[in-house]
């Protein structure tokens, strides 16, 4: 459990604040990278004061985001040319981050303020826009399933049990939410999604689960997440059937998810036994090969895919990174820490 809960607060430690005037557009990307899709990543570039801030880019252009406070990244979309982002705010109270309340951006403008309560911690975890309705979901106090439509409430789920929201999926009418829950008086999660405030267990009452990633393509029901036992283990269900994906890995997290036609592409950030932390990229259970230096340590977070071409966003060495069909590209803005998590794409018209 330690290792895994490393992971997680140096995920939540990804943090950003209003724009500072010493971060310049110049991320010198190679250009042949975005030949048939704009791509729209978003991520944090640390300035000169050591502060995180939340930045964009459409291809090698950055864009800065209208930040009053703190923030933690968490997803990126793109409908009728709008960028939408969504995260949440937080404080910094010692070594800890304290939920403040969700934020909706369009385009680098801060349009909705995700709350609850004035007293209540909201966190934000995932986004999707259908039809120009924004909606996003997160967790209320730790506990309580939030989701949000247009910026109105709606509290799902049982409110008494630690909680944590990865994902969602709008399908027509139906709502998703992709999570985990914690049992009081125990130590396992139980991975579980949520339809329409209904919950769907997907992972044993008794293990040690957590989740990763949704997709719902026609019926069918892609759950992604990272199981714990005798190692960590990057699992797969369809609708409930359960794959193991990869190896027994030392530590790490299955993060994203992309289904194009019938083949399904997955992300993780994992540690092989006897190795640095890693970048994996699987094609219908198959490893793709990737660039990455491998004597240090490296992540990979999110991924994207067009026409079988399969983009995905990571970082190391403070620079962050873009795969192309496992070629890495190089982001960076002069010599800042750059960190890229989240990435979305819009074909080009031929």
């Amino acid at each position: 459990m330690k290792k895994i809960t490393i992971l997680c607060s140096s995920v939540l430690m990804l943090l950003s604040c209003k724009s500072d005037d010493d971060i310049k557009d110049n991320p010198g990307v190679d250009p042949s990278l975005f030949a048939n899709v704009d791509l729209y990543y978003s991520g944090l570039v640390r300035n000169n004061a050591g502060v995180y801030e939340f930045k964009y880019w459409k291809n090698d252009s950055i864009v800065h985001v209208s930040t009053p406070e703190m923030v933690v990244p968490a997803e990126i979309s793109v409908q009728n040319n709008d960028v939408y982002l969504a995260g949440y705010f937080q404080r910094i109270e010692g070594t800890s981050g304290i939920p403040l309340n969700g934020a909706v951006w369009k385009n680098g403008t801060l349009i909705q303020n995700l709350k609850a309560t004035e007293n209540d911690w909201v966190t934000v975890a995932a986004m999707k826009v259908t039809n120009n309705v924004v909606h996003t979901a997160g967790v209320i106090n730790r506990k309580q399933v939030a989701y949000w439509k247009n910026g109105v409430l709606n509290k799902w789920a049982n409110a008494n049990l630690f909680t944590k929201v990865y994902a969602m999926d709008v399908v027509g009418n139906d709502v998703y939410i992709l999570g985990d829950t914690q049992p009081e008086g125990k130590s396992n999660h139980v991975i579980k999604y949520w339809k329409n405030g209904v919950e769907h267990a997907v992972s044993g009452p008794d293990e040690l689960a957590y989740g990763g990633d949704i997709k719902v393509i026609g019926s069918d029901v892609y759950v992604l997440g990272t199981v714990i036992k005798n190692g960590y283990k990057i699992t797969l269900w369809k609708n409930g059937v359960r794959t193991t994906i990869g190896d027994n890995y030392t530590f790490g997290h299955a993060h994203s998810l992309f289904v194009e036609n019938s083949d399904v592409y997955i992300s993780a950030t994992m540690q092989p036994k006897d190795g640095n932390t890693s970048p994996f990229i699987f094609k219908n259970g198959v490893s793709i090969p990737l660039e990455y230096d491998t004597d240090k340590g490296c992540s990979l977070y999110d991924l994207y895919v067009n026409n079988g071409d399969v983009y995905a966003v990571g970082s190391q060495n403070s620079k962050g990174l873009i795969w192309k069909n496992g070629k890495k590209h190089e982001i960076s803005v002069g010599d800042f820490n750059v960190t890229l998590s989240k990435i979305d794409g819009v074909p080009k018209k031929k």
